[in-house]
């Protein structure tokens, strides 16, 4: 990711509630965080294929978890889905 997507993508999550921590930017629900240095190493169109596959997971997980486990996914997939609309909007 070269620093002009960095810059825009940080930009975005701010705007979206993500805050800055020790050098990490991390999500409303703290389930997941970017090293402010490096956050992804390739380009934001790949970053999004990941989380995309993140929140596939994270879905999965969800199906017959226990409520303890329902509540911690269910926070990592409203993360990790508003990330890869965050990382949509980036790539129109």
């Amino acid at each position: 990711m070269n620093d002009a997507e960095k810059n825009r993508l940080f930009d975005a999550l701010e705007q979206a509630r993500w805050s800055w921590r020790d050098g990490a930017l991390y999500a409303p629900n703290g389930t997941m965080w970017l090293d402010g240095a490096d956050p992804w190493n390739g380009d934001l169109r790949s970053f999004r294929d990941r989380m995309v596959g993140r929140v596939e997971r994270i879905q999965r997980n969800l199906q017959g978890s226990s409520k303890e486990d329902a509540d911690d996914n269910a926070r990592a997939l409203v993360d990790a889905a508003a990330l890869v609309e965050v990382l949509n909007t980036l790539l129109k």
